[in-house]
């Protein structure tokens, strides 16, 4: 049995580990803010952009211009196909990279010659392990990313269509919806192995919307509500959209929280 000094030991060892996790915690929510601002900033040009050239596409059928040619005269098989894969430079990001890989995997798999063009190590290096041709002067990491480069990217792949050495091209990126939410169930195995290094109280738990969005699964408001209460208990919902007796559940939820408050995060 462990004597006093060891438990004071192990006390000390989880309360620098709740300091260095904080730490992490504000390094990592600043970077997200940033993240989150540039995105804002770029997102509506993005699609305003996009919807503009369907628009004109869609009023004026009989247009005719080189990069609408959807070449419909080439054969499936003899296709060229184009892939420009966006993925991070490094793993441990959950579905991120998964997700990406997945897509393209599903691209890979129709008829034609395929190549890709590979933003990000971790994507280039996955690819390149199962032999598929990847575009070996295209060398881009997705850190700071600059209009310069993007210049770059777009040249390159332009180029490649105009010469005949390309026929479609997709892009393959990811669209963020916000900066993480998990659905209850599948909360709880990730509350349980992450109680093994950090203490309960560090571990960041919000209510989010039912049906899941990820998942689609229906999981009852209580459900949720009891499974966050054990970490940093929050909600992330539109009040707006609950009804009143959702509202009681949530009310009846928080004072059931603060009886415990003290002895989750001391």
């Amino acid at each position: 049995m462990a004597n006093i000094r060891e438990i004071q030991s192990r006390i000390n060892s989880v309360k620098d580990t709740m300091k260095i996790t904080n730490a992490m915690y504000m390094i990592s929510s600043s970077k997200m803010t940033q993240a989150k601002k540039k995105l804002a900033d770029t997102e509506p040009y993005f699609y305003g952009l996009q919807g503009e050239i369907s628009r004109i596409l869609r009023h004026l059928p009989e247009l005719k211009h080189r990069f609408f040619d959807q070449r419909e005269k080439i054969p499936k098989e003899e296709r060229k196909i184009g892939s420009i894969v966006i993925t991070a430079d490094k793993g441990l990001a959950g579905a991120y990279n998964h997700n990406i890989v997945k897509v393209e995997e599903e691209i890979l798999a129709k008829p034609g010659v395929h190549k890709l063009f590979v933003v990000g190590e971790l994507g280039r290096h996955y690819f390149s392990k199962r032999g598929v041709e990847i575009d070996t002067n295209f060398r881009y990491t997705v850190q700071k990313p600059t209009m310069h480069r993007a210049r770059d990217i777009s040249g390159a792949i332009i180029d490649q269509y105009l010469d005949g050495e390309l026929d479609e091209v997709y892009v393959v990126y990811t669209r963020m919806e916000n900066s993480v939410q998990a659905d209850a169930i599948e909360r709880l195995k990730i509350q349980y192995g992450t109680s093994f290094g950090y203490p309960i109280g560090a571990v960041g738990s919000h209510v989010s919307a039912c049906p899941n969005h990820q998942t689609g699964r229906l999981t009852p408001l209580e459900t949720r509500g009891t499974v966050a209460m054990a970490g940093s208990f929050g909600y992330e919902l539109d009040l707006t959209k609950m009804t009143e007796e959702e509202k009681n559940i949530i009310r009846s939820q928080i004072e059931e929280y603060k009886k415990y408050d003290e002895l989750i995060h001391e």
